[in-house]
């Protein structure tokens, strides 16, 4: 019986010694990959503290690019602004030079070209200055050298407020 009880104390000892070699190999595997899981895990935590840093950089840099087009918007906004104001007052002066243009027109047919009444009295009617057309009429009608003085004073004054 001694050499069975020995023989099972024995069969335990080396089942024991077996289980505590493979709990230390084991312990050691595991030992090992959590080594190597704490060292991807503080590489993954550089990555994301590095990740963190461009996100704020890229939100702060996306914070000025907001800034920059919002001014951006308000000086487009001021610049259509401007040229609908430069448009306008292009047309204003276009609007002016033409009557001028009409204006001298009349000017040029009765100093330099000589016309007949006629065609002098429908440069008048094209200017739609209606007291150019009512002095002409008026010259034409009672012809006299008072009346002609107003009528061209009064022409040359439109071709200076024109152009003016």
């Amino acid at each position: 019986m001694s050499k069975t009880i020995s023989f099972i104390v024995a069969f335990f000892l080396v089942i024991s010694i077996a289980a505590a070699v493979g709990m230390g190999v084991w312990g050691y595997q595991l030992n090992s990959k959590l080594m190597a899981a704490q060292k991807q895990l503080a590489s993954v935590q550089g990555d994301l503290d590095k990740a963190k840093a461009d996100n704020a950089q890229l939100s702060t840099e996306l914070a000025q690019t907001n800034s920059t087009l919002v001014q951006t918007k308000a000086e487009l906004v001021k610049t259509q602004s401007d040229l609908k104001a430069a448009n306008s007052d292009n047309t204003n002066q276009q609007a002016r030079l033409e009557k001028a243009q009409k204006i001298m027109a009349v000017a040029d047919a009765i100093f330099v070209l000589g016309e007949n009444d006629k065609l002098v009295k429908a440069l008048v009617v094209d200017t739609g200055d209606s007291k150019l057309l009512n002095l002409f009429d008026t010259a034409m009608q009672t012809p006299n050298t008072n009346n002609m003085a107003i009528f061209l004073e009064y022409l040359f004054g439109a071709i200076d407020d024109a152009l003016a």
